[in-house]
């Protein structure tokens, strides 16, 4: 189905011998608008509608005042040269970190500079 609620991952029966034919894949809470409030250390960002329908969000990253932000990417599944994930450090977006597209399967850590905000979106 297309819903965020309703997220299936296809078993290839033919090289593993499983009592089913689908299993649901780990529970993640995926939103369904982009978030209010500033996100909290420590926490995973979902996009909302992911994987089916993805809504364009905003995220501003903060940390106290004389600390730096670290973003760890875990995983990314973007539309290569179609949809982007942009990393700024700072809440203008003068500074651009990173530009990020297509599939990143690997963890990558992305670190403010001197600023104790990052904005991604």
């Amino acid at each position: 189905t297309e819903s965020s609620t309703a997220q299936w991952a296809n078993e290839d029966c033919d090289t593993q011998k499983l009592p089913f034919v689908c299993r649901r894949a780990g529970s993640v809470s995926v939103p369904a608008e982009c978030p209010h409030e500033a996100q909290k250390p420590g926490k995973d960002i979902i996009a909302p509608g992911f994987p089916i329908h993805g809504i364009p969000c905003e995220y501003m990253l903060a940390v106290d005042a004389k600390s730096l932000v670290h973003l760890e990417i875990l995983a990314l599944e973007a539309n290569p040269n179609i949809d982007f994930l942009e990393i700024y450090e700072g809440t203008m977006g003068h500074n651009l970190l990173a530009n990020l597209t297509g599939t990143i399967s690997n963890p990558a850590i992305y670190i403010t500079k001197s600023a104790n905000v990052m904005r991604v979106n």
